[in-house]
């Protein structure tokens, strides 16, 4: 890698050179801004100069096309697009200078092609400079959208918990104070912990064996560990806020008092899975079901004899 780089500088530092040296030979007394290659094609030095030019640029703009759309066939996401875009961009920029080299041979065998130089590689150069410049950007910016997407889905589909916990967080004053101007990470934080917040105040009053019920009936509905989880986690969230808002002013059960969830509080994916059983994804068992010959402890079910 080291030599081929080097080479391609070492060959890049002689077209530069070569250029130089051609443009000082030859005698360029008009000033041409749009159709210099054409204008200029048969002047001694001044023609090796434009082919020297134009062929670089065409080398180096073809090398990169292949080589990042070769690329692009092995990776994925934003890294993927950019480099599909960057070859494109690149394949533009070999247009230009294909355009070019068209119209100075045109002009070699005395045809006035210039047109091709002075509309058609403007508009190649220009597509091709705005696709290299967004193919560059795509895989800058698509992880932090990608990251605000999962932002804003997963503050969206924590609503329904939020809701459950809102007179709570109110009453309260649990609630942090909403964030203006924020991004998507930000305001899914500050949900999430608004909801830790009424969770945790919550703690004294989790029903523990409403908590066991609720799961092994859930459990044995769904057969899914986590839905099952979840579904306990919200029977027994709705029952805690039932509870406290019933004793608003008095002292909450100890934390050693029989029945009461010893302390722990769902993660952040817990959370999100809470919130779908409230809002009626997942089914919420009632507070009272148990299947038929169990026995909980701890949050396990162990099937007891009939």
């Amino acid at each position: 890698m080291r030599r081929t780089a080097r080479r391609w500088r070492l060959a890049y530092a002689a077209v530069l050179l070569g250029i130089a040296v051609t443009f000082l030979l030859g005698d360029a007394p008009v000033e041409r801004r749009t159709d210099l290659d054409t204008y200029y094609a048969t002047t001694p030095f001044l023609a090796q100069m434009i082919l020297l030019y134009l062929l670089a640029h065409l080398t180096a703009a073809s090398v990169t096309a292949v080589s990042a759309l070769c690329w692009a066939r092995r990776v994925r996401g934003g890294l993927r697009a950019g480099l599909l875009l960057l070859g494109t961009g690149s394949l533009c920029g070999a247009g230009y200078s294909v355009a070019k080299l068209v119209a100075v041979g045109a002009r070699w065998s005395g045809r006035d092609w210039s047109a091709l130089g002075t509309t058609v590689s403007p508009a190649a150069a220009g597509l091709g400079a705005l696709l290299t410049v967004v193919g560059v950007l795509v895989p800058l910016v698509s992880p932090r959208a990608a990251e605000w997407s999962r932002a804003r889905h997963g503050y969206a589909r924590l609503a329904p918990l939020e809701r459950a916990l809102d007179e709570l967080l109110t009453r309260r004053t649990l609630r942090l104070p909403r964030p203006r101007l924020a991004s998507p990470t930000t305001r899914l934080v500050w949900r999430q912990t608004s909801i830790h917040n009424a969770l945790s105040h919550l703690q004294a009053y989790f029903d523990g064996d409403l908590y066991d019920r609720a799961r092994a009936a859930s459990l044995a509905a769904t057969r899914d560990p986590e839905r099952a989880d979840a579904a306990a986690w919200a029977a027994v969230i709705g029952a805690a806020v039932r509870r406290e808002a019933d004793r608003a002013g008095g002292a909450p059960p100890a934390a050693d008092a029989p029945g009461v969830l010893p302390a722990r509080l769902p993660g952040p994916a817990a959370l999100g899975r809470i919130a779908d059983a409230l809002a009626g994804a997942a089914p919420v068992p009632s507070a009272t079901a148990a299947p038929s010959g169990t026995t909980t402890a701890g949050g396990t079910t162990t099937a007891g004899a009939a």
